[in-house]
């Protein structure tokens, strides 16, 4: 398929095996894809809480409330009493042999025509402080933060180690820090000098020839955002602050469009969004409920404020969908309205 637009896939797949994933969606997709992920099948669908048991069990973490064994094991993280942050270090954290795993597959079914030339395997990682988040309690996060951090970065290089430059795109998956910046879910205040740093540091452990691109997320809380977003005002800022602050240049940036926003005033704020020459911009209008009747309407009322050409996602992962049959006929809405 020759698409006039680019097609983004966002994150998990909900599909049973790596291979059917990247297969489904290359037969169905073609050239409109430049990258292709492994759907995080197993336990990577569950975005950040891949990473609980580096938490939960950690010799020098203990539950908040002070239960122990599995009374604790969802309660918020903290330091056990005396933990300094040199004290604390994580093993490997898994997401470079599963990308190691399932690039052996892509590059395969390349060489064998299955997968179109010139497409690179894209590996998807959440934030370090999105991971910390969601398992500690706040008190903690400034011991434990550069000791996690850490091992993440270790996780990059060894997936830049292992893959082929030239074949390779990692995303960073920001959505705590969107809720935090929107500031009507999370207690913890947007910390803007902070933030602004890590963008730093995480964009450059990605070498300038690995494609990097950002997803700006509202979370997924039982297949919906955890909170609307108003409009894209905080999208719009937490771009151009991943713009400004990346220490090398993006390849794309995807923020979500909700279904029930095909108004101006969603998008209005688009106008002064100021990515760098060269950053694709993937908005997340395809839904399964509407179709392409849906995509193609909320597509042609940010092309009144952004340029013409923007390439199209869902708004948060495939995983969204939960049969393969749900998930083919998302597949064919992004084929149809990239090909109009």
């Amino acid at each position: 398929m020759t698409g006039t637009r680019h097609v983004h896939l966002v994150g998990s797949m909900n599909l049973p095996t790596a291979e059917q994933a990247m297969s489904l969606a290359a037969e169905r997709l073609g050239d409109a894809l430049l990258r292709l992920p492994d759907g995080e099948p197993g336990p990577r669908r569950g975005w950040v809480f891949y990473q609980r048991p580096m938490f939960t069990h950690h010799r020098l973490l203990e539950a908040a409330d002070g239960r122990r064994g599995t009374a604790g094991i969802l309660a918020p993280r903290v330091v056990r009493p005396g933990v300094r942050a040199e004290d604390l270090e994580f093993p490997e954290l898994g997401y470079a042999r599963e990308a190691q795993t399932s690039y052996r597959w892509f590059r395969q079914a390349r060489d064998e025509g299955r997968v179109a030339p010139g497409t690179r395997f894209q590996v998807f990682l959440p934030t370090p402080y999105g991971c910390l988040t969601a398992a500690l309690h706040p008190s903690a996060l400034p011991v434990v933060e550069p000791a996690y951090e850490a091992a993440m970065l270790r996780e990059v290089a060894a997936i830049c180690a292992a893959i082929p430059h030239d074949d390779l795109a990692l995303q960073w998956d920001v959505c705590i820090e969107v809720l935090q910046h929107d500031g009507r879910l999370m207690p913890v205040p947007w910390d803007d000098a902070a933030h602004r740093a890590r963008v730093g540091r995480l964009t450059a452990a990605v070498p300038a020839d690995v494609h990097l691109g950002v997803h700006l997320c509202y979370g997924d809380y039982d297949g919906r955002h955890s909170i609307e977003p108003l409009d894209a005002a905080t999208l719009t800022a937490l771009a151009n602050l991943v713009t400004a602050e990346a220490a090398r240049p993006l390849e794309w940036v995807h923020l979500p469009v909700p279904i029930d926003r095909d108004d101006e005033a969603y998008v209005a704020p688009l106008a002064d969004l100021r990515l760098a020459p060269g950053t694709e911009l993937f908005l997340g209008l395809v839904h399964h409920a509407d179709g392409v009747a849906g995509a193609r309407r909320r597509l042609e009322v940010a092309e009144r404020v952004v340029a013409p050409g923007v390439g199209i996602a869902t708004e948060c992962g495939i995983g969204r969908a939960h049969t393969t049959a749900e998930i083919l006929e998302l597949f064919d809405i992004h084929a149809a309205v990239a090909r109009a």
